[in-house]
């Protein structure tokens, strides 16, 4: 893209807002921040969350970044690319991260899908009938539970009288009794006697005796 910019001095763009929908990493946006700062033309990063098929639908959204007033100030001619556009801050790479992050999270979520509707078919659900319930029962309770999550985290208040680490853990090595009975492989029921309570960005591993007091799980 930045080829096809040419040289900022004297740039055509000078004076025209320049929105970059082009996925790449976050040097890419903070470099093409940067040419478009030099060439006088303010710049929006952008990142459309769908595929190529939802441009233009009402419930597609697009993330956007870096100068907030061109981003009100176009509001009316992004309006037909998506349903809801959302301006998340000033930095360029912010919607790169942010979109990287939301799809980590959708990802990681259909390849769980995989592996717990192989476990389900074992007493006879069909894929189909698993999602529904998937859709039904459990997209509630991830509702729920990441904003317990957030507000934990936020407050650095782990206590609870719903679940501790001890029964997270003894559920863990219910389910690996479950896939083991069945010789079924499963990447969630290898439990060593210590639990994921946090990811490694934010928290250790802990045994379920350093925090059994604990909903969720705290360096110690």
């Amino acid at each position: 893209m930045r080829k096809t910019l040419g040289p900022s001095d004297g740039s055509p763009a000078a004076g025209r807002t320049l929105v970059n929908f082009v996925t790449g990493g976050t040097d890419d946006a903070r470099a093409i921040a940067a040419w478009a700062n030099a060439a006088g033309a303010p710049y929006l990063d952008g990142a459309i969350l769908g595929y190529p098929r939802d441009v233009g639908a009402s419930e597609t959204v697009v993330l956007y970044g870096a100068a907030e007033t061109a981003f009100r100030e176009q509001k009316a001619s992004l309006a037909p690319i998506a349903g809801s556009h959302r301006f998340i801050g000033d930095r360029p790479e912010g919607p790169n991260l942010v979109s990287a992050a939301l799809f980590m999270q959708h990802f990681a979520s259909l390849s769980g899908l995989f592996e717990a509707g192989t476990l389900a078919a074992q007493p006879g659900l069909s894929m189909r009938e698993f999602t529904d319930m998937v859709n039904e029962l459990m997209v509630p309770l991830f509702q729920e539970g990441s904003a317990d999550v957030a507000r934990r985290l936020e407050d650095g208040d782990f206590r609870g009288d719903q679940a501790s680490i001890d029964v997270y853990v003894a559920g863990v090595g219910d389910g690996s009794r479950c896939c083991a009975a069945l010789d079924f492989e499963s990447s969630v029921g290898a439990s060593s006697g210590s639990f994921p309570c946090r990811n490694s960005s934010v928290g250790p591993r802990l045994r379920p005796s350093a925090c059994s007091d604990h909903d969720v799980g705290t360096p110690p």
